[in-house]
């Protein structure tokens, strides 16, 4: 509870000269620091952050599959035992923080924003069998202009987990907890009850951002590979969403998952390429509690989730990938179909960069429903425009060192439909990063 009382004024006096110096220190390390190049190999499951100390296993798909790898990898270090201490310090531009529908006919709120994390990260195999892990993860997003600090948010995320690999079969067990805890100045005017009659626009609106909550989380998985080439990934899974502002919105929720994993690698010994294509399934349950003023049963919503993706991983990245979620809710109000189409790439440029690329369509039908809101995502920021909004994302990034990069990051939100009053809603954002971490 303390960080509500967090007085940001000196960072948001200082915010547009800080911004300033960040930009000059990055266009300035772009060209004249020298660096080595991250693998492209590290954007598989890391799009924008494979710097990032837990980049990799943090990015899960649908069933949230086990990285084969995780245990082995630890096994061949020297040492049982590693610390790590990672970091990122950037600053912004967003054109539309509030997320301001244009049929309003107001002008949108454009700002600077200073954003940072830091974490900590522990890893420990005791013997060939077994791996233990430990991250604990702590952020902050603060804003310049006054209009926008309804969305200044702190967050911390603590995560632990196991891996033991049987000896006979060499199958992998997985147990791993996950608690996250946000907190959101909402401004009082923002903060409105939802009424079915009102357009899905006005909903969006109306609706704060979901960055004001408590979420814990309890994973058990078991992989298993089937073949040389093919993998299977089965989990079991609980969890807890307290959200401050609606309590009604809180839920708790049983979940199980699936998944298959197939990869061919191509070439020899010195250069080689793979091919990965993944296929996962997942069903979550989530049981609301009782409106106080409302009569009438508990709410309950089944949420079914499919995704596949095709990588190809060589001298370059390319990616495709389909995913549905279907919510079938007890209130058909809250009921809500999401298809979403991503295509990625990355790829190597002059001056050590390397580019990322990446486009997202989606395509939602529901009533009246609100959008549905993942916390347990390693994105410790993330928008109320990734549950809704088609985006076109271009990020190119550097190391500077061995454990220091730059990266540069311009996003843009579409709206999938024009609005109601003829204008469609467009949203930019542009992220200027530093990212760090040091083994300890």
């Amino acid at each position: 509870m303390g960080l509500r009382g967090c007085k940001t004024g000196p960072w948001r006096d200082q915010s547009l000269v800080f911004s300033h110096l960040t930009v000059f220190c990055l266009t300035f390390s772009f060209f004249f620091a020298k660096a080595d190049l991250f693998s492209i190999a590290s954007y598989a499951r890391a799009d924008t952050n494979p710097a990032s100390s837990s980049g990799d296993k943090n990015s899960k798909k649908a069933s949230e599959s086990v990285d084969p790898n995780l245990a082995e990898a630890a096994q061949k270090k020297k040492s049982q035992h590693s610390l790590k201490f990672g970091w990122t310090m950037g600053s912004g531009f967003d054109s539309n923080p509030t997320r301001l529908d244009p049929c309003t006919g107001q002008a949108p709120v454009s700002t600077f924003f200073n954003t940072g994390t830091f974490e900590l990260s522990w890893v420990n195999n005791p013997d060939k069998r077994n791996l233990l892990n430990m991250s604990y993860l702590a952020g902050a997003r603060i804003h310049s202009d006054h209009r926008a600090r309804g969305e200044d948010v702190f967050k911390h995320r603590l995560e632990a987990g196991w891996t033991h690999k049987f000896r006979s079969t060499g199958d992998l067990f997985v147990l791993s907890g996950l608690y996250w805890e946000s907190w959101e100045k909402t401004l009082g005017s923002e903060v409105q009850k939802l009424d079915n009659s009102e357009t899905t626009s006005q909903k969006i609106v109306s609706f704060p951002e979901l960055q004001d909550y408590r979420y814990s989380h309890l994973r058990s998985a078991y992989y298993r590979r089937l073949h040389r080439r093919l993998s299977a990934t089965v989990s079991l899974s609980a969890a807890r969403f307290r959200y401050r502002p609606f309590p009604n919105l809180g839920f708790t929720s049983v979940g199980f998952a699936t998944g298959l994993q197939s990869k061919k690698v191509f070439g020899g010994s010195l250069e080689t390429s793979s091919l990965e294509v993944t296929a996962d399934y997942s069903m979550d349950i989530h049981f609301y509690p009782k409106p106080e003023d409302e009569d009438g049963i508990s709410r309950r919503d089944v949420l079914h989730t499919f995704a596949f993706e095709t990588v190809y991983i060589g001298s370059f990245l390319a990616g495709l990938g389909y995913t549905l979620k279907a919510n079938i809710s007890g209130d058909s109000a809250w009921s809500l179909t999401r298809h979403t189409i991503t295509g990625r790439a990355a790829f190597n440029l002059p001056f050590s960069l390397v580019t990322v690329l990446k486009a997202t369509y989606q395509y939602l039908s529901y009533p009246g429903a609100l959008l549905l809101y993942a916390p347990t995502s390693p994105e410790p920021f993330l928008h109320l425009d990734e549950e809704s909004r088609s985006s076109a994302l271009i990020s190119l990034q550097r190391n500077l060192a061995k454990n220091l990069a730059v990266n540069l990051v311009y996003k843009a939100y579409l709206g999938n439909t024009p609005a109601a009053c003829g204008n469609i809603y467009i949203r930019h954002v542009a992220t200027v990063e530093f990212w760090g971490n040091l083994s300890l």
